[in-house]
């Protein structure tokens, strides 16, 4: 119940932000193989200690209300979770902005939101935010990517755990960002 509540207002204010851009319907699902994920136009790497958890109840529960965003893959294993979305008219800048502006709202913190080139040369707008869990009174971290994939797809990959988890979310977080390749 406590991703439940902190991913949706990161993925509410995603959601906001891809309301004034517009609709979705891409449905093509990631398919995840021996730390290797790609949904055939784009493709990342990611530690094999995390497993495919799409079909768990909390990832449905996270789908309702996210119309602008489609929920395209989830990993995760007692530590960290990766969630993966996508979206046909948003914008990546756009998103990203407008999560952390509403991460300031909630009186949370961003701790940084940068533009980088990773080594493939895919253009991917970071931010790390940390957020209050209300449900155990201590803070959930979360590192999101953001990127097109150069057909008009902008793709959303958020990495989140506990903050007291924050060597796995960061290397798990740099893996994923180091590897991503579109096309």
């Amino acid at each position: 119940m406590k991703k439940y509540y902190l991913l949706f207002g990161v993925l509410g204010v995603m959601v906001v932000a891809a309301a004034i851009m517009g609709w979705t319907n891409s449905n093509r699902s990631f398919s995840f193989s021996n730390g290797s994920a790609s949904d055939g136009s784009v493709s990342f790497n990611y530690p094999t200690n995390l497993e495919n958890t799409e079909n768990s109840t909390s990832y449905q529960t996270i789908m309702i209300g996210s119309e602008n965003w489609n929920g395209v893959g989830m990993l995760g294993n007692d530590n960290i979770d990766i969630y993966v979305q996508k979206s046909l008219s948003v914008n990546p800048r756009n998103a990203r902005d407008g999560s952390n502006a509403a991460v300031r709202e909630r009186g949370d913190q961003i701790v940084s939101s940068t533009e980088e080139t990773n080594p493939n040369g895919v253009e991917v707008f970071k931010s790390i935010k940390i957020l209050k869990d209300p449900d155990i009174n201590s803070k959930l971290k979360y590192y999101n990517m953001l990127f097109t994939d150069g057909k008009g797809v902008t793709y959303a990959i958020s990495v989140y755990g506990p903050d007291s988890e924050d060597a796995e979310l960061s290397t798990t977080a740099n893996m994923i960002f180091n590897s991503i390749k579109t096309g």
